[in-house]
């Protein structure tokens, strides 16, 4: 019976994680997060823990004694770590060092999955596909302080025990997703439109910059295979490997609702300072461990629509 350890079980990204983990035979899950969070999943068993606090992320991860450790837990909106750097830094970095070493004191083999993101490599400055080799230069807080963890973190992967791997993962969305990003917020506006709760204008910010969107369905299943093909000591992109300009989610969104006639009105408080136009990540290294992508865009602004509407009514 092999036990998986989630932190930040309580996240958009952990739940469904641990979502698709109870479906595989003999495993026992374990739940870290700084909150309670929703209790109405009994398919595993969590623990409150600040990954901040040494001797506490210590005594969890004695007390649960892991196979496998996906770490999730983290500062992961970067306008939230551009406000509140030292907590970012906390969390993100030393959140991670405390996780590393409580898994070092322990005493069989551990495999640990380290989440990190594509704001790592900062503005990409081509119109390629960006491959795990290409430079890392973070414009910000939050990617700083994902790179800093990841390169921490392989640096463990050399201490007997653990057995390192880390994603670079990019924009990723669906179901259960709050806002603060680009899908969740528009898709809540257009829920609002269709149920009558709201005049039918839309608020938006650069509706021509290219990125790579996934399901977060198909993005727990890569982290799944990673964890389980993966090479010790490797850096993955979780991606789609294809451009999508955030226009035309909007346009695939209105379509899906329905709905005629809407605004689009561009807020200047919405647009980002510096906005690099084209984020598209190679996942070729991803696909060589047979990993494939299930979910197209249109399934997930369909079901993510779903979602917002059934959360609205």
């Amino acid at each position: 019976m092999s036990r998986i350890l989630v932190t930040g079980n309580n996240g958009f990204v952990g739940r469904h994680l641990i979502d698709l983990l109870q479906k595989d035979d003999d495993v026992t899950i374990y739940g870290l997060d700084i909150e309670q969070g929703d209790k109405a999943n009994p398919g595993f068993i969590y623990s409150q823990c600040d990954l901040s606090k040494p001797k506490e992320v210590l005594q969890c991860v004695e007390a649960i004694d892991p196979d496998f450790i996906f770490h999730l837990a983290a500062i992961s909106n970067p306008g939230i770590a551009r406000k509140n750097p030292t907590v970012t830094y906390q969390v993100n970095v030393m959140g991670t060092v405390n996780l590393l070493e409580a898994a070092k004191f322990q005493g069989g083999k551990i495999g640990m999955l380290v989440i990190g993101t594509s704001e790592c490599y900062g503005i990409f400055n081509t119109m390629e596909k960006v491959g795990e080799d290409h430079p890392c230069r973070p414009q910000g807080h939050y990617g700083l302080s994902k790179e800093t963890a990841e390169k921490i973190a392989l640096l463990y992967n050399d201490y007997g025990n653990l057995e390192v791997l880390c994603t670079r993962s990019f924009n990723h969305t669906g179901p259960g997703q709050r806002t603060g990003f680009v899908v969740p917020d528009f898709t809540k506006q257009v829920a609002e439109i269709y149920l009558g709760k709201r005049e039918k204008h839309i608020s938006v910010g650069n509706l021509d910059v290219v990125r790579d969107f996934l399901d977060v369905r198909d993005v727990v299943a890569a982290y799944r295979t990673i964890m389980n093909r993966g090479e010790s000591g490797s850096v993955y992109n979780v991606c789609s490997g294809e451009g999508v300009s955030i226009a035309h989610i909007l346009d695939v969104l209105i379509e899906t609702a329905g709905i005629k006639g809407v605004q689009i009105r561009q807020k200047s408080d919405k647009k980002r300072k510096r906005d690099d136009p084209y984020k598209v990540g190679d996942n070729t290294r991803l696909l060589s461990l047979g990993w494939q992508r299930i979910y197209t865009l249109r399934d997930t602004i369909r079901d993510t629509f779903r979602y917002w509407v059934n959360a609205l009514s």
